[in-house]
């Protein structure tokens, strides 16, 4: 089960709460107070990488601030127009392995001077509205041009990249970067599975993504000499001998 709390002034009268019980057809929701409880139905939450909860109306920048601030103890909260996305927890290689990710890419980035690196806890504004944080970003330019009077990051990252927490939600993790990432300006998303042992490559102005083996380094013309090899960064986070 999982809880979230929201304000104290937003309305959770039964018919508010009729209309999204009907919207959220995968979960069956119950309220305490100002608390929403959420049950599974026809999904597991063992097998997601976030579970999405879909509201009456579009949720307003100023309501996710207030939700986000009420639970501490969820990992980390998006929103996108109407639907509320809480992530799930992450076993431990999967934890590792990212961190590697991040520390080739962020080593890089300090040689050639690309722009700015962000892990999980960064919160970006997206072209469209939406608040979405990814494994790790990167954005062209320095740190300071890229943050707005609120504190949060304007703006979508050039490169992105996704980790597949859960083996059972490539799925989730795709559609957030073929739907809410590339239309909004990334030019660069990997989307990479440790549990298949391959990775997937979108690219601005391309229709398809493309898969790779985890044999394959990745590579690309707009990222010069780097080099990401996550056979070898896969073993390392399991702490085997390669």
């Amino acid at each position: 089960m999982l809880q979230l709390h929201v304000p104290k002034d937003y309305s959770l009268d039964s018919r508010t709460f009729q209309k999204m019980q009907w919207e959220n057809p995968f979960l069956y929701l119950r309220k305490e107070g100002n608390a929403i409880l959420m049950e599974e139905n026809s999904i597991e939450f063992d097998k997601l990488n976030f579970v999405e909860l879909t509201f009456p109306r579009v949720i307003s920048e100023g309501l996710y601030l207030e939700i986000d601030e009420l639970n501490p103890d969820l990992k980390k909260i998006e929103f996108h127009q109407n639907k509320l996305q809480i992530h799930m927890g992450t076993i431990a290689f999967i934890s590792a392995f990212s961190v590697l990710v991040g520390f080739v890419i962020i080593q890089w980035n300090r040689k050639h001077k690309f722009g700015t690196a962000y892990d999980a806890q960064a919160d970006f504004i997206i072209k469209d509205g939406g608040h979405k944080i990814p494994d790790i970003g990167l954005v062209k330019g320095r740190l300071i041009e890229h943050i707005n009077e609120k504190g949060f990051i304007a703006g979508t990252p050039s490169l992105i990249v996704e980790v597949v927490s859960n083996k059972y939600a490539l799925q989730q993790d795709l559609r957030k970067m073929a739907e809410h990432w590339m239309p909004n300006g990334t030019e660069i998303g990997l989307v990479i599975d440790p549990h298949r042992k391959e990775y997937h490559v979108f690219e601005q102005g391309e229709e398809n993504y493309k898969s790779f083996p985890f044999e394959t380094i990745f590579e690309h013309t707009k990222l010069p000499e780097l080099e990401l090899d996550f056979n070898a960064l896969l073993v390392e986070a399991r702490g085997e001998e390669e």
